[in-house]
C-alpha cells in the first residue's frame, strides 16, 4: 500500500489507505494502534486515513506492530 500512496503522490492523484493496526481497547486508551510520528490512533483516527495523512506517517510501509505493540520490521 506505501508504494500505491507513492505512486498516487507522484501523480498528484487522490489516495486513501484502509490501515489494519492491532487494537486492544478500540477507544483510544491504551494507545497499541498509535501511528509514528503523529500519534493518530488507528481506532479513532482511522482507519481510513488520506494521502496527505499517509505521507506525515514515517512508520508507513516500513514496519508494523505485534499484538504488543512493539515494532516488527516488514
Amino acid at each position: 500500500m506505501s508504494g500505491l500512496c507513492k505512486l498516487a503522490t507522484e501523480k498528484k492523484m487522490a489516495f486513501e489507505a484502509s490501515l489494519e493496526r492491532f487494537m486492544k481497547c478500540g477507544c483510544g486508551l491504551c494507545g497499541t494502534c498509535a501511528m509514528d510520528p503523529t500519534g493518530d490512533l488507528v481506532c479513532i483516527d482511522g482507519p481510513v486515513f488520506k494521502g496527505n495523512q499517509l505521507e506525515r506517517i514515517t512508520e508507513f510501509g516500513k514496519y508494523h506492530r505485534d499484538s504488543m505493540g512493539l515494532k516488527k520490521e516488514c
